[in-house]
């Protein structure tokens, strides 16, 4: 046999082609395991990373909704009830606490206790406190969901 037109070969790529592709001519190298246990590892991997992606979600949703001050209240949104007397209270409110500063806040009648600082440090768990009187106060527990 004797090389024909020149004594080298400009081949694409710089090398011959090889004689059979990596995935051979059908793609059966290359095939995923059928293997069921393989198959269900993977799966369970996929099911535990969904999982964790969710309660990492509802983790992050419910931090922000405990960061948020829906709990605040605006001194001008108070209405103060100065002048009554235990006979004028109306029949909700318990008579025993008529001694505190009552106030109305949007139509329902509010116990006012004035602190004497300039801040105040609501920790976490003060906060979860107040989100859950507020919703359970407000008539919010159907529609927001902690």
């Amino acid at each position: 046999m004797k090389l024909v037109g020149g004594s080298r070969i400009a081949w694409i790529g710089g090398k011959p082609p090889v004689a059979e592709p990596a995935c051979g001519f059908d793609g059966r190298k290359c095939s995923l395991p059928h293997d069921p246990v393989v198959l269900s590892a993977a799966a369970a991997v996929a099911a535990a990373a969904i999982l964790a992606a969710a309660l990492l979600v509802r983790h992050y949703r419910y931090e922000q909704k405990l960061a948020s001050v829906l709990w605040r209240i605006e001194a001008k949104d108070l209405i103060f009830i100065t002048n009554f007397n235990k006979n004028s209270i109306p029949q909700e409110v318990d008579k025993r606490r008529a001694h505190t500063t009552i106030a109305t806040y949007r139509g329902n009648i509010v116990a006012v206790k004035r602190l004497k600082k300039k801040n105040i440090d609501v920790t976490r768990a003060i906060k979860k406190e107040l989100k859950q009187d507020f919703i359970q106060n407000c008539g919010l527990e159907s529609t927001l969901h902690h």
